[in-house]
């Protein structure tokens, strides 16, 4: 369903979409597309400050501005022990549960559990933190009532100043208690995202089956490179959105930052809930298990709801809700072209309309023929006959309108206008289509048959599939109305003249120019597959077709009439594969662009390796240092107490005994000294024995300690 395959909109313009998944910032690719706002409000490389820091944060509230630091990444953090606060102690600590768990004999179905618990922990448990940190901050608000001194103001802070660690700017007393209950909350998302991946890996592992054939070890490549290919989304993504965005820091605090698309953003709609969950499939191709399908099809369902229950309402919420599809949609109501409640297949029925009655009547009709003895190819035909009317008749209909004005022409004749015109077509649009997809729904019930156990591997999975393929028809049918509105739904710019508009490319349209010609037809062969009928599938591909002619012979040349230059080419997806496939291409055929490639490439390597050994260096020199001082101190404590214990009534021997511990002791301290020296670069401890004459000196009386713990006079 579109209209020019974009949305439209007048030209009054139309307001930014509000974010959705991630703030992201647009790579400038010369694809003519235009800056939509989407995503959620993250930084970005380039939002950084001259400091490096990740921008200016705000609290809610408005009372307190800060400079966001810099937080290292998750690899980083847990592969690193001196980074480690108690969390990350504990996130290995179930990382080596779930190995013991792997390499020792469990049932399947601990497995199973093991796998759903920590997608669970995932979708359910911080889905409902979230949430709640939404609609109460009550995470914020526990973090800034902590008393100073008390056991979880001092486990806090330790934990996060730990996790912290070499960030410079991070002080525990002086960042507001929004961006420490932020801290706090993604330690707890690391625990539970790491053990995610764990879990399935491990059933994945569980569940592998023998390799056989040549058929199994190219079933392997082929999820070997899914797995490439959702690295690739996950790592481009981060780059993107950076950890503000990718730990839902706008549940928290706000920050300055622009929302607009870039990289992996501009070719996918959610990519970190879609493209980026393909691990899921690849572990199934590398599997070769049923099994693995299902489960994986079942966590990015649930995966999907945390997207729609949790992230939408907040983005909503925050950046208010997107309304992108016509924006002075008073004017058309104004002018009788659409109303407040458009009808949509069986949704919006007015029973006391005429139109409410017919649709009813010839739903009534279809029902009832699929009740009847009538075999099963005489469905098929119907099923295939509505087809040709909706693709070919409506678009026989639509270009006589484009080119002469046919439909319009017939009411103005008549002394009737286009507002009729218009609303007559809406009329007998919506039922033609409701029949189409009603005729195709009913054949498959009919040929659907049960089988002989509902518990069987095939069913199941065919289940799974098609669930899966209903839920990506529905997103894709409901974007799509969001998107166009109704003015679009029903091709209003074939029909009405007297108000302007222009092309512009929003919501789903974003991504490709027509997402319903792969998406749209998703639950036709979702049903295909749960009836486990290849007639079924061959009337969904017809289907299809059938709306590739009708984009080729009816859209493509109303849109180039209408819009001329204005009409986009390519979508964000393909222009962005054409750019990629350009620059490979330059890569090959240009030396010089080669050789820039790889100083590039080799640049951002030495940047990264570089990075990392100065946060590892940093992280020893300080802990060396820490014990540097606490092995001086106790050389200082011993020094002391070796010359307490010199007296003028000791003999000859015993003084001489005292003087050379001394001497040790003080040769101690000036290879400390010198080890400290090495390791900053500069003197860290003086060697001055005049610095311990006083301690040396000090009157002593009565009873004192020994080093050992003894009481000596």
């Amino acid at each position: 369903m579109s209209n020019a395959s974009a949305a439209l909109s007048e030209e009054t313009g139309k307001p930014a979409p509000a974010p959705s998944e991630a703030a992201v910032r647009d790579e400038g690719l010369n694809s003519g597309l235009e800056d939509e706002s989407s995503g959620r409000d993250g930084p970005t490389p380039s939002d950084k400050d001259a400091d490096g820091n990740e921008g200016q944060g705000v609290t809610y509230d408005g009372k307190q501005r800060f400079v966001i630091p810099i937080t290292r990444d998750v690899m980083t953090q847990l592969f690193l022990p001196w980074n480690w606060s108690w969390m990350q102690a504990f996130t290995w600590v179930l990382f080596t549960m779930n190995w013991v768990f792997f390499f020792t004999d469990h049932s399947y179905w601990f497995y199973v559990g093991l796998t759903l618990f920590f997608r669970a922990a995932y979708n359910v448990g911080l889905g409902l933190i979230l949430k709640k940190q939404s609609e109460t901050q009550f995470i914020t608000t526990w973090v800034s009532g902590l008393v100073p001194g008390s056991f979880s103001y001092r486990a806090v802070k330790y934990s996060l100043t730990s996790f912290m660690r070499g960030s410079a700017g991070y002080d525990f007393d002086a960042m507001p208690p929004s961006y420490n209950a932020w801290l706090l909350f993604r330690n707890g998302v690391d625990n539970v995202l790491a053990n995610d991946v764990l879990a399935f890996w491990i059933f994945t592992m569980v569940n592998f089956a023998p390799i056989d054939s040549p058929l199994d070890v190219l079933s392997i490549i082929v999820g070997l490179l899914l797995t490439g290919v959702a690295c690739w989304a996950k790592i481009d993504a981060h780059k993107v959105v950076g950890d503000y965005a990718w730990y839902w820091g706008d549940f928290f605090f706000g920050k300055d930052c622009e929302l607009i698309f870039g990289g992996v953003f501009n070719m996918f709609p959610h990519p970190m809930y879609t493209i980026a969950y393909a691990w899921y499939y690849a572990f199934f191709f590398i599997a070769r298990s049923p099994s693995v399908l299902v489960i994986g099809i079942i966590a990015h369902l649930s995966q999907i709801a945390f997207l729609v229950l949790v992230e939408t309402p907040h983005m909503d919420k925050i950046y208010g809700t997107e309304d992108y599809a016509v924006a002075d949609r008073s004017e058309l109501e104004r002018q009788g072209y659409i109303s407040n409640k458009e009808p949509i297949f069986v949704l919006n029925m007015d029973l006391t309309s005429a139109h409410s009655i017919s649709l009813c009547l010839t739903l009534f009709y279809v029902v009832v023929l699929h009740l009847t003895d009538i075999g099963n190819h005489w469905l098929i035909i119907h099923a295939v006959f509505w087809r040709v009317v909706y693709n070919i008749g409506c678009g026989y209909l639509l270009r006589r309108q484009s080119t002469d004005e046919l439909w319009t022409g017939y009411f103005i004749k008549n002394g009737r206008t286009r507002q009729e015109a218009f609303e007559q077509w809406k009329r007998l649009y919506n039922i033609i289509m409701t029949i189409t997809y009603a005729s195709f729904g009913l054949c498959g019930l009919r040929l659907f048959k049960l089988p002989d156990s509902v518990f069987s591997t095939e069913f199941i999975v065919n289940v799974s599939l098609s669930s899966m393929l209903f839920a990506l028809q529905y997103w894709s049918t409901t974007s799509t109305w969001l998107a166009l509105g109704p003015v679009g739904w029903y091709y209003g710019d074939f029909f009405i003249r007297d108000i302007p508009f222009k092309m512009t490319y929003a919501g789903i349209y974003r991504y490709s120019n027509n997402p319903e010609t792969i998406t749209g037809y998703a639950a036709l062969y979702g049903l295909a597959i749960l009836s486990r009928s290849k007639t079924l599938g061959s009337i969904a591909l017809f289907s299809q077709l059938c709306h590739f002619a009708f984009l080729r012979f009816v859209e493509m040349p109303h849109t180039q009439m209408l819009y001329g230059e204005h009409r986009r080419h390519d979508g964000a997806l393909w222009a962005t594969l054409k750019d990629k496939v350009r620059k490979a291409r330059q890569l090959q055929v240009d030396p010089q662009e080669r050789e820039r490639f790889v100083r590039e490439l080799r640049s951002a390597l030495s940047s990264k390796a570089k990075e990392f050994t100065t946060t590892a260096k940093e992280a020893i020199i300080e802990d060396l240092k820490t014990n540097l001082r606490k092995a001086s101190a106790d050389l200082d404590r011993m020094r002391a107490w070796v010359s307490r214990r010199r007296s003028p009534d000791s003999g000859p021997s015993v003084r001489e005994s005292m003087r050379a511990i001394l001497g040790e002791v003080d040769e101690l301290k000036a290879q400390l000294a010198a080890l400290g020296a090495r390791i900053v670069r500069r003197p860290v401890f003086s060697t001055s024995s005049a610095d311990y004459e006083d301690d040396a000196e000090s009157p002593t009386s009565g009873t004192e300690s020994a080093p050992d713990g003894r009481k000596t006079k």
